[in-house]
């Protein structure tokens, strides 16, 4: 039976199993142009990875307290973010570095990518005032494929291309390959 705190009490920092982060979706035509992207690599390189939840990763949150107060405070930064919506275009695709075993094959970007890239920085400075959110020094927009064992040489695309006119919270169900929404914010004028 967990014991309750006292009021001077600090909890301890819970590990969220579930990973929250915000995100770009891509929109029904470019999810039937990423499908169609995936199913031609499979048959021309013999690959048998999974296609993944599709989204770009915008700022991965941290878990201070739990998991609730977390979302509570996410969302309220998400509510103050002001944007219009913006066009993203990847048009090469590419192996991610990775350890032994099975490496991430993604979506990358030239100059499509810029608008991501502006988006999240008032996303994360305002994260990072909540003290909430990690962010690696780099960051390359980009949106996961699959993973596999053996993985094509890197390639230009047919670019795959949408309009954000929204960002979204995100809950990854570890194990299960699946997310779900937990939040949706437009981007508008």
């Amino acid at each position: 039976m967990p014991q309750q705190l006292s009021l001077f009490e600090v909890p301890e920092r819970e590990l969220n199993p579930d990973p929250l982060f915000f995100a770009l979706l891509p929109d029904e035509d470019a999810t039937r142009h990423i499908e169609q992207l995936v199913e031609n690599f499979r048959r021309a390189h013999g690959l048998t990875g999974a296609l993944r939840p599709l989204h770009v990763t915008l700022c991965d949150l941290s878990v201070r307290t739990n998991i609730q107060r977390t979302i509570d405070i996410a969302v309220e930064v998400a509510a103050s973010v002001a944007a219009a919506p913006f066009r993203i275009a990847f048009n090469r695709a590419a192996r991610f570095r990775g350890g032994k075993g099975e490496r991430p094959f993604v979506l990358v970007g030239d100059d499509g990518v810029t608008g991501v890239a502006r988006f999240r920085q008032p996303l994360s400075f305002e994260l990072r005032k909540a003290d909430l959110g990690k962010w690696p020094a780099a960051f390359t927009p980009h949106l996961t494929l699959f993973y596999d064992k053996v993985l094509p040489e890197d390639q230009d695309v047919a670019p795959v291309a949408w309009t954000a006119q929204e960002f979204v919270l995100v809950r990854s169900l570890v194990g299960q390959t699946r997310h779900e929404v937990l939040g949706r914010w437009p981007l508008r004028v």
